[in-house]
């Protein structure tokens, strides 16, 4: 099983599956966008199995839970995240400001961040979905604060600090 928790709202929050009789996080280790495509067609949010990787840290509440799995590595096609290829359980080199969280797309609209830099993850370039349509960029001409807010709330993102390139 696998559920979303201190979002917002039930579409969107720090990423927890059972295991072992005990809900736990998942690391961010290595995992792309696709862990959470799979997550939220678990969850049942189907609309083209949207999803967007979130940081987790960004919800107030950090977890006291065990961390569960670590380097999980999804397709985005499978079914289940129990599918995907991932650590044994209860191994990883992880500490709880590293868990996974989902942003699930209940409208069949999706966007997504993608990193310019290895391991700066709230810095990138943003693509958007809409429906089962393929991934594209958008035009950041003419943003203002009152776009750049909604796109960081939609990411999961309470703070904004940016710059436009």
């Amino acid at each position: 099983d696998v559920r979303l928790v201190d979002g917002p709202n039930d579409y969107r929050g720090r990423l927890e599956v059972y295991h072992d009789g005990e809900w736990g996080t998942v690391c961010d280790d290595n995992i792309s966008y696709q862990l959470c495509i799979v997550v939220c067609k678990q969850l049942g949010y189907d609309l083209g199995g949207a999803g967007t990787y979130v940081h987790a840290f960004s919800y107030a509440n950090e977890s006291r839970s065990p961390i569960w799995l670590d380097e999980v590595q999804c397709f985005g096609n499978e079914s289940k995240l129990e599918d995907c290829r991932k650590s044994n359980w209860a191994s990883h080199n992880c500490y709880h400001f590293e868990d996974v969280g989902c942003a699930c797309s209940y409208k069949g609209f999706s966007i997504l961040l993608i990193p310019f830099q290895r391991g700066i993850k709230s810095r990138g370039r943003v693509e958007i979905k809409y429906g089962i349509g393929k991934w594209g960029l958008v035009c950041g001409d003419d943003w203002k604060m009152e776009e750049l807010t909604v796109f960081c709330s939609c990411l999961g993102y309470n703070k904004l600090f940016f710059n436009i390139f």
